[in-house]
């Protein structure tokens, strides 16, 4: 047996014997007699539950007019049921049906006039309806709980509701999910329709959108995921019909095609009872059978061209095999063969060359089809389609033509074996992947089995995979510079619908809060049982967490330098994962590493220099001495310095064509002048005449630096440190300010600063105030004040922005800390909202901002919230020491929340009040915005500050 494989069945070994010990690894599963799918993973080791309804429904089961309805549904669900959110279900009902019957008569009509005057009798019915509507109680109820991760998501075959709660809780959370999905009442609807349509034009600024959905209709002409998109066409969004929302609702969301999903910190012998109780009472349904939609195979290479992306981007589309089918395990080790993270891969050795710009296979499955993409970016200047086209191909053709290498191939599967077992240590995978069990049927034990199934992989199933699937019929797909044509929506002009009753509760709010829970106390992190901090030499401080539910190790190297003492660091990181050794050239060490399955990554950001390595930890020695030679023994390489250039040279074109990107450019600038990250950054002259002399230079800079090592994995202590303390980089005394605090641009006034972008469909919006340096009672007060005005969709801001009004998708507030106890506290508040909405969303932002509305009656609602999210805020062992590092450089000597606890506990409404009045009240205030100009009254606009429009040239080097 060769050395790899030896390594391999050892890998294996561990792997199954870490599987069979580890309890947290275990799921439970059966069905309810209503049909419902249970699937329950206790997990003795997390500090939360995670809970989650699915449902076997989504974009492909939308009708082909009036696409987007699913999408339309999840947001509907949070709208309350016939005791949630009404304060007189039985009145309200008699305008919510006037309402379903206008909605259908406006889809119905064509003539431009007469759905004017319907729209408007929709908004005097839902202003009428309003009048009932208790808004986002269902959302409250949940804060109460101490809920986190609220949210829920559509995509083309499943739709999720989902979030974490204490485990004290979980009477409450049964009650409250089985309630929310048996009487579900689709109010306040008129606003949620203007709320989507943000939504898509959120998704219609981003390239990636439309590119991935041209790409789709070519490579699916029959089936719905390529002739339909799960936000839906415009003119469905704009013609919503709620009668087919609700046969929707009423043929799929019922107990036989629903699967309840939870991982966390309880016992299944106490959950199973309370499940009978909540959710045996759903009712079955006769769902029907989804159609077939065959596709053809690929008749040769059908060529499609477009104009989509800034700058040209190709893709290679193969028909595979569905979500479930056995040979998908093959198709995943030909996608790491293709490209994985020690860049060893066929399509790697394409950038490593600098043959190709990027280059990468994405394996893309659903239930019903299959795909394999690979996309990849010609180099900018003077390489042709048809030419990178080519180098493509012909790495995907070695997978047919050529013998693969054996001890490649075992390394590439060890990789996947590790990888596998870093995603189980997430709840949130393992919730994911219970998901995909419901959907597809398999068996979790199938997914447990899954490192024995990779590992039986050979180069013979490679081989005749590839002459099966990827051969000489595909589409190939280009897109050249360009952008879409965008779909534009006129802004209604409706009356906002602001019930009377926000701050009232329903009777059911009254009996739900009553419930008796499981009381219970926060637990804090302690130093010498959570983890163990040592100074090991002068200038380095070790880490060390016990991490023992596998055999993997994590280490991050962090030293204590970043960009803001040199831009160059950004440079250097990708240098160094470049460049060799004088041992090894970069392919023999990345090979090397591979044997190993340990993966590193080379980062810098504003305060550190960040060395990250996993592994093994049998190998840990070895693993962390190959990566480390790249700081103690790298070897000059010049040919490596243009491909940075290249890729820094893409980065800006794709940077200016992104408003997300260009809006944070402007804030950025608005806050810190010529101090922004956009401007002290390497200009892409500069980044053009870097010599390998210079990155030499600045690695040795900063191995001068003290650095701080976390671990975390199953060795102990004393056997890191030996490691540790070898790692002499020549370290000098440290810098006397760490972190670097950069100086703000002071305002005297208010100030607008505004970026014209024509092409926008949406209007970037941010608003900044600065506030004081706060003490630790202050900021449990911060919390309090953000729980209230500015976070969650119960909060002041996503009730008056996006539930009333419309004006944005996304929408909040926050008030928040700086590196250090010295810093300043900074307002934040944000808007993406229409270009036409603009003023209207300035004008209530501010005014909200100016005169925080008082509603007393909320502070219930906070307190429960900040108390019971406490139970939940303990980090997870893979980020525990981070987060001890991080208290400790911004102040704290011990677990912040400790006094947090005892603040909570004692919070008053004024103490929100106070906040707000010392920090944000009566300031001058920065507001940024990238949008259409030709869209915004410009005169309207300046009654909120002195404007100074800005080019982009002078916010982005």
């Amino acid at each position: 047996m060769d050395k790899i494989s030896f390594l391999v069945v050892a890998i294996l070994c561990s792997v199954v014997a870490f599987s069979q010990g580890n309890k947290s690894l275990d799921v439970v599963s059966y069905e309810l007699p209503n049909g419902l799918s249970v699937y329950l993973n206790e997990d003795p080791n997390a500090s939360v539950v995670l809970g989650a309804i699915a449902i076997k429904t989504g974009g492909k089961y939308d009708p082909a007019d009036h696409t987007g309805t699913s999408h339309y549904l999840e947001h509907m669900m949070f709208k309350g049921t016939d005791e949630i959110g009404t304060i007189d279900y039985k009145a309200e009902k008699v305008y919510l049906d006037s309402i379903v019957m206008k909605y259908d008569e406006l889809a119905a009509t064509i003539d431009d006039a007469r759905r004017k005057e319907i729209q408007k009798e929709i908004n005097a019915l839902s202003l009428k309806a309003g009048k009932y509507a208790i808004p986002n109680e269902l959302d409250k109820l949940l804060d109460g709980m101490g809920a986190t991760m609220v949210n829920a998501f559509t995509s083309d075959e499943v739709v999720a509701y989902f979030n974490a709660f204490p485990v004290g809780q979980m009477e409450k959370w049964m009650e409250l999910y089985s309630h929310r999905f048996k009487h579900p009442v689709f109010r306040l609807f008129q606003s949620e329709l203007e709320t989507v349509f943000e939504e898509k034009n959120m998704y219609a600024d981003e390239f990636t959108s439309n590119l991935m959905e041209s790409f789709m209709s070519h490579f699916y002409k029959k089936h719905p995921y390529g002739t339909q998109t799960v936000i839906g066409k415009a003119d469905h969004i704009k013609n919503p019909s709620l009668t087919t929302m609700q046969k929707m609702y009423d043929t799929y969301y019922v107990a036989n095609n629903m699967a309840l999903i939870m991982t966390g910190n309880f016992k299944v012998s106490d959950v199973k009872p309370m499940i009978d109780k909540y959710f045996g009472e759903w009712k079955r349904g006769d769902v029907p059978e989804y159609p077939k939609y065959e596709e053809k195979p690929f008749n040769g290479v059908e060529s499609v061209e477009v104009a989509l992306s800034p700058v040209k981007m190709g893709v290679l589309g193969y028909r595979t095999v569905p979500m479930g089918d056995k040979i998908s395990y093959v198709i995943s080790v030909i996608e790491k063969l293709m490209n994985n993270s020690s860049s060893t891969g066929y399509l790697d050795k394409l950038m490593n060359d600098r043959k190709l710009l990027a280059a990468m296979a994405i394996n893309y499955e659903h239930l019903d089809h299959g795909g394999m993409m690979f996309l990849y970016v010609p180099k900018i200047l003077g390489q042709k389609f048809e030419d990178a086209e080519a180098l493509v191909k012909n790495e995907i053709n070695r997978l047919r033509t050529e013998e693969i290498d054996k001890e490649w191939l075992e390394s590439i599967k060890l990789e996947m074996i590790k990888d596998f077992q870093l995603e189980m240590e997430d709840p949130e995978m393992r919730a994911y992947k219970m998901g995909e069990c419901f959907l597809s049927g398999k068996k979790w034990q199938e997914v447990l089995d899954y490192p024995k199934i990779i590992e039986s992989i050979t180069a013979e199933n490679i081989k005749e995979v590839a002459e099966k699937f990827f051969g000489d019929n595909y589409l190939s797909y280009h897109s050249k510079m360009g952008f879409p044509k965008k779909d534009k929506l006129d802004k209604p002009g409706f009356d906002p619908i602001v019930p009377e009753n926000a701050e009232v509760s329903s009777e059911y709010a009254k009996k739900f809060e009553e419930m008796p829970v499981k009381s219970m106390s926060p637990k804090f992190i302690k130093e010498g049982e959570a983890y163990i901090h040592k100074d090991i030499t002068k200038g380095v401080d070790l880490y060390y967490s016990k991490f023992d539910q596998n055999d993997i190790f994590n280490m991050e190297i962090k030293l204590k330098t970043g960009l803001k003492n040199n831009p160059k660091y950004n440079q250097l990181a990708s240098y160094l994962q470049y460049i060799g050794t004088s041992k090894y050239t970069n392919d023999e060490l990345n090979k090397e590493l591979q044997k190993y399955a340990a993966s590193y990554s080379i980062s810098a950001d504003d305060n550190y220099f960040v060395v990250s390595i996993d592994g093994f930890n049998k190998f840990f020695k070895e693993s962390v001495s190959l990566v480390l030679s790249l700081l103690t023994d790298a070897k000059a390489d010049d040919s490596k310095l243009e491909r940075i250039v290249e890729e820094d040279d893409m980065a800006r074109k794709m940077e200016r064509k992104s408003i997300d990107d260009v809006a944070s450019a402007l804030a950025q600038y608005g806050l810190y002048g010529e101090n922004s990250k956009y401007l002290r950054r390497l200009s892409a002259k500069e980044v053009s005449k870097i010599t390998s002399d210079d990155m030499m230079e600045t690695l040795a800079e900063v191995k001068k630096n003290p650095f701080t090592v976390h671990y975390s994995g199953g060795l102990n202590i004393d056997d890191v440190a030996v490691i540790v303390k070898s790692m002499d980089f020549g370290q000098e005394k440290m810098d006397s300010e760490f972190p670097k605090i950069l100086p703000t641009v002071e305002y005297a006034e208010n100030t607008i600063l505004f970026l014209n972008d024509p092409k926008a469909l949406q209007s970037k919006i941010y608003f900044y105030i600065e506030g004081n340096v706060l003490d630790e009672k202050q900021m449990a007060n911060q919390d309090a004040f953000n729980q209230y005005f500015g976070t969650g969709m119960s909060s002041i801001v996503f009730q008056e922005i996006r539930e009333f009004r419309s004006m944005a998708y996304t929408a909040y507030a926050v008030s928040r800390n700086g590196l250090t106890k010295k810093d300043k506290s900074k307002f934040v508040a944000f808007i993406g909202t229409q270009s036409d909405k603009t003023i209207d969303a300035i004008s209530v932002m501010t005014g909200l901002i100016n005169e925080m509305p008082i509603k007393e009656k909320r502070m219930r609602g906070v307190k429960d919230y900040l108390m019971q999210s406490l139970l939940t805020s303990t980090p997870s062992e893979r980020e525990l020491t981070e987060t001890v590092e991080s208290w400790r450089t911004f102040g704290y000597k011990d677990d912040p929340r400790k006094l947090q606890y005892e603040v909570y506990k004692n919070l008053e409404f004024d103490n929100i009040v106070d906040f707000y009045k010392q920090n944000i009240s009566g300031r001058p205030m920065l507001i940024t915005i990238v949008g259409n100009k030709k869209k915004v009254d410009m005169k309207e606009l300046a009654k909120y500050g002195k404007i100074v429009e800005v080019k982009q040239k002078t916010i982005m080097n």
